[in-house]
């Protein structure tokens, strides 16, 4: 496997698995790994946030990962991409076709489920099996016209919601991870206007 690729994939399970799934289960026994499988720029930073996680990650549940991830309640931080890029924040929208387009053109079947697939979690899969295939223009098109139009956005969201701090430290995780891709990739992402 693309070294490279271990980060998006452990990282997007989190995102988009629940907190029960066998593989969050080991990812969470050795959050550890996450400093030590890509360069990161701030080691410091990365390790701070990875002791924050270890330290709450015994509070983690089926509640937080339903209120945050599947929308019980009002969702302060939807993950799916059109909700922010549409005027009426939909699931769905024309961006979640655009990206159906852009997954058919290089292959990549993300889920059986019927459900939308620009979740953040399933675009950092995309990703990762973009670059397991060595297609690293393709990995430029995800990153500049699709993720990272409205991740940050969606990463601010999180961040800053009440419900879990597991996922508000994992949601800086994902931005300084982001961050180091857009800077060492040199990436212009496309402006969209957001409406969330």
């Amino acid at each position: 496997m693309n070294q490279i690729a271990i980060l998006p994939r452990l990282l997007g399970s989190l995102m988009y698995l629940p907190v029960e799934h066998e593989t969050n289960q080991a990812i969470l026994s050795q959050l550890s790994a996450i400093q030590d499988c890509f360069p990161w720029e701030s080691t410091d930073d990365v390790a701070q946030l990875i002791a924050k996680l270890e330290a709450t990650k015994a509070d983690l549940d089926e509640y937080a990962y339903s209120v945050l991830f599947e929308g019980q309640g009002e969702m302060v931080a939807p993950p799916w991409g059109s909700v922010y890029q549409d005027k009426e924040n939909i699931v769905m929208g024309d961006s979640t076709g655009d990206f159906d387009l852009f997954l058919t053109r290089y292959g990549i079947e993300l889920t059986s489920k019927v459900e939308p697939n620009d979740q953040y979690g399933l675009m950092l899969w995309a990703m990762a099996a973009l670059l397991e295939d060595g297609q690293e223009e393709a990995v430029v098109i995800l990153l500049e016209q699709h993720l990272l139009t409205w991740a940050y956005r969606y990463l601010e969201l999180l961040a800053g919601n009440q419900t879990s701090e597991f996922y508000a430290t994992l949601a800086q995780l994902n931005t300084l991870f982001l961050q180091h891709l857009e800077h060492h990739m040199e990436l212009t992402p496309k402006q969209v206007q957001l409406y969330k």
